[in-house]
């Protein structure tokens, strides 16, 4: 049953993914219950936490760290910047991200990387 759950999920984000309007995407990273896009055009991003809720906001990625700022006014219940993650690592070796702050927790595998990396 799991694996049925996983699957569907995968294939129902495989198609959002697909009917996305969006052509700036530079990076995405998602696993069973997190997702995280982030935009090239005015540093957007979209992230989907705990399975069923999504949040946006702006970005900006500080050397292997994503650092998001939420747009205000998107819950009624909690300010997301209180309660969600605002920090993110980008672990290239594992193709891995995970939050690195004391918010909720957040970790998915990458699946599109294409920041333009300064050296």
């Amino acid at each position: 049953m799991n694996r049925v759950a996983i699957i569907l999920f995968l294939f129902g984000l495989l198609t959002f993914q697909s009917c996305s309007d969006r052509s700036d995407k530079i990076f995405s990273a998602f696993d069973e219950l997190h997702y995280i896009f982030l935009y090239e055009q005015g540093n957007e991003f979209e992230i989907l936490y705990n399975g069923t809720n999504t949040a946006t906001g702006t970005y900006r990625i500080e050397n292997d760290t994503i650092h998001l700022t939420y747009s205000e006014n998107q819950f009624e219940e909690f300010d997301p910047s209180e309660k969600l993650t605002r920090q993110i690592l980008i672990d290239k070796e594992s193709k891995r991200v995970k939050s690195i702050d004391d918010k909720m927790q957040f970790c998915a595998n990458i699946d599109t990387d294409k920041r333009k990396i300064k050296n």
